[in-house]
């Protein structure tokens, strides 16, 4: 690896937390005003009420997560939350990722499987889907 990846595992935590704020902000405005997800991509047209609803849910997200904090405390504060709010759910989706990917043999159930309860070698009662 190259020198700039060499203290990646200092700057990481705070740099990846910023990732969801280039996504609220920045990808979701690019994807919709140029139609692509990437240059080899290209993004299918909206209904009318997709865009009604991206457009009222960035308002309404504008508005509660700045606009009303801006409101009321001073602008250090509301950058700060801001900020820790996008590191607090990164990180947590990255341990709940990991935990997930960790799994041995994952059983998932299908649809229309019928679900009945089963105990396993200690004893213990859990859900399990029928087969």
């Amino acid at each position: 690896m190259g020198k700039k990846y060499k203290n990646q595992h200092i700057y990481c935590w705070f740099l990846y937390s910023l990732s969801t704020l280039e996504w609220i902000f920045m990808k979701d405005f690019v994807h919709y005003f140029t139609m692509r997800i990437n240059p080899f991509q290209k993004y299918p047209a909206m209904s009318n009420k997709d865009e009604m609803e991206f457009w009222s849910l960035k308002v309404v997200h504008c508005s509660v997560f700045i606009v009303t904090p801006f409101l009321f405390q001073p602008f250090w504060k509301c950058v700060g939350g801001l900020v820790m709010f996008h590191l607090t759910l990164v990180l947590s989706v990255t341990v709940i990722s990991i935990w997930l990917m960790s799994w041995k043999n994952p059983r998932f159930w299908n649809r229309g499987e019928r679900v009945h309860q089963a105990s396993d070698p200690n004893g213990q009662s859990s859900s399990l889907p029928q087969r």
